[in-house]
């Protein structure tokens, strides 16, 4: 089947044509204007808001439930989120970096936001927007000075010349010579970057800061997030989702698949199996009259503690191939999960604190299909699960967090879905 009449293809072009329109604003700090020819092409690096961000998030999860693409959102650190549309195939992706604090300026030393640009996109519209010619080409080459990047590349020097093109014909001579003589050169000489620094001085005065205070909070920032943040390369992902959304089924087809997944184990083993748990069951529930659930919802600020203690040590144990465990560790922090308000307890502050982020695979599909494979959730309850989780696994920091539309028919989800795994495995920002 051709792209022009591949259903899923033609959803992510729809899907990227939305991105120009809604209740954001990013600026396009270089390549080609946004556009479905830009699927599989590498990265949009985009720069905005955090408000920006988590509109365009909230969008993407009205497109996820119609089934027009897949989404992961990844995050490590304040200043960049990268968010990722697959097709609902897997086959075709488009992946964006979505920056907040663009440190490539003199060498990482200061920062760019958009606040700082603001006022040059005063007579543009749309939600997409560009800089001045004069200052994305300078911004550019301080990108390259800062990421290091062989300016012979066919990538970089296409760019370079097309910057010298257009800087011809806007009749910017000196920014023309110098991108010139960096593709002569090839390399970027400090009388080029005197040059990017002139325009920059005169159009983003406000963007040159560099404080002790700022340093020391991302300093603190980046200890946090390395606390909690998953290793690189993952080694273990989780399945989640509502009773009855495919968890175990999917589990078995990565499994199964051949891919890089080689185990599979129940989330909620990480503290049934403890020694302390067990006494807990025998002592503690008989005077409750609790079932199982209702007991572990009772015990959930605890249970998610030993959790986390045996998520680590599995993670310390495994040094090759991938495990998917069958829940997340934010399961163990939502109580009332089968009423029509599942809710995270009051202790999910611990969520804050403790608890390896590992890369989360969020199953959703409508609810007239979730009733069909197991009616253990109401249609209310339902939607407030889904809604719950996704909020809380897209506004942390640090998150890698996949939604993934699972209406589709076993063979075929399970094949997406396996494609996208291998992506997360591959690549973990």
């Amino acid at each position: 089947m051709s792209e022009e009449t591949d259903t899923p293809w033609l959803n992510l072009c729809a899907c990227i044509v939305r991105i120009h329109s809604g209740p954001w604003v990013f600026i396009q700090l270089r390549g080609e204007a946004l556009s479905p020819e830009s699927a599989d092409r590498g990265d949009v690096d985009f720069l905005g808001t955090r408000g920006s961000i988590e509109a365009l998030s909230d969008a993407v999860l009205c497109w996820v439930r119609a089934g027009d693409c897949h989404m992961r959102l990844a995050s490590r650190n304040r200043c960049k989120t990268t968010l990722t549309l697959f097709s609902t195939d897997g086959k075709h992706r488009i992946d964006f970096d979505l920056w907040v604090e663009l440190w490539q300026l003199h060498a990482k030393s200061v920062c760019l936001r958009y606040a700082d640009c603001e006022p040059l996109l005063s007579s543009q519209t749309g939600s997409i927007r560009r800089l001045p010619l004069a200052v994305e080409a300078a911004v550019y080459l301080h990108h390259l000075v800062s990421k290091r990047r062989d300016v012979t590349l066919p990538g970089a020097a296409k760019r370079l010349e097309g910057y010298r093109g257009a800087c011809l014909r806007a009749n910017l001579g000196e920014l023309a010579d110098a991108v010139g003589s960096v593709i002569q050169g090839r390399c970027i000489t400090p009388a080029t970057l005197a040059v990017a620094n002139r325009i920059l001085d005169s159009t983003l005065k406000t963007a040159w800061r560099s404080n002790a205070r700022n340093r020391f909070g991302q300093g603190l920032h980046g200890l946090r997030a390395g606390m909690l943040s998953g290793p690189r390369p993952p080694r273990i992902l989780s399945l989640m989702g509502c009773d009855g959304c495919g968890k175990t089924a999917q589990a078995e087809c990565l499994k199964s698949g051949g891919g890089c997944v080689e185990a599979v184990f129940t989330g909620k083993h990480l503290y049934r199996k403890s020694l302390l748990y067990k006494l807990a069951v025998i002592v503690i529930r008989p005077l409750l009259f609790q079932k199982r659930e209702a007991f572990d919802e009772t015990l959930a600020p605890l249970i998610y503690l030993r959790a986390c203690l045996g998520l680590q040590l599995k993670l310390w144990r495994r040094r090759r191939g991938l495990l998917v465990m069958d829940r997340s560790l934010m399961d163990f922090l939502m109580v009332d999960r089968k009423s029509d308000t599942p809710t995270l307890c009051r202790s999910r502050w611990l969520a804050d604190a403790f608890g390896r982020r590992i890369p989360t695979v969020h199953l959703i599909l409508p609810y007239e299909q979730l009733v069909q494979r197991k009616k253990e959730v109401t249609e209310a309850g339902h939607a407030r699960y889904d809604a719950a989780m996704f909020k809380r696994f897209t506004r942390q920091i640090p998150t890698d967090y996949t939604l993934f539309n699972n209406s589709g028919g076993l063979k075929e989800s399970a094949a997406a879905l396996g494609l996208i795994v291998q992506a997360i495995a591959a690549r973990n920002d």
